[in-house]
């Protein structure tokens, strides 16, 4: 778990997240300790191929990435809010 951060040094940047394999992985933390410094973030990942919209942080809408991305992605009916613990310290 990341801990908690009162100086929320990524407040307002956005950030998009490409690569994550599972929660071990290097991609997973670097997301975990940019949302806890305030990033908003959304995970792409390559199913089949093709940049497939898998998560979004807490506050950002699909349509907020589509803007921000201009990328042509494949958006499921449902993409879910990652869910990044923190613990305070």
């Amino acid at each position: 778990m990341i801990p908690a951060v009162k100086a929320k040094l990524l407040d307002g940047k956005k950030g998009l997240i490409v690569g994550i394999a599972n929660e071990q992985s290097i991609a997973w933390g670097c997301a975990k300790a940019f949302r806890a410094l305030g990033a908003e973030l959304a995970v792409i990942g390559f199913p089949g191929g093709r940049a497939t919209l898998l998560e979004t942080a807490p506050g950002v809408g699909v349509q907020d990435v589509l803007a921000a991305t201009e990328a042509k992605l494949v958006v499921p009916s449902t993409v879910p809010q990652m869910s990044i613990q923190e613990t305070h310290a």
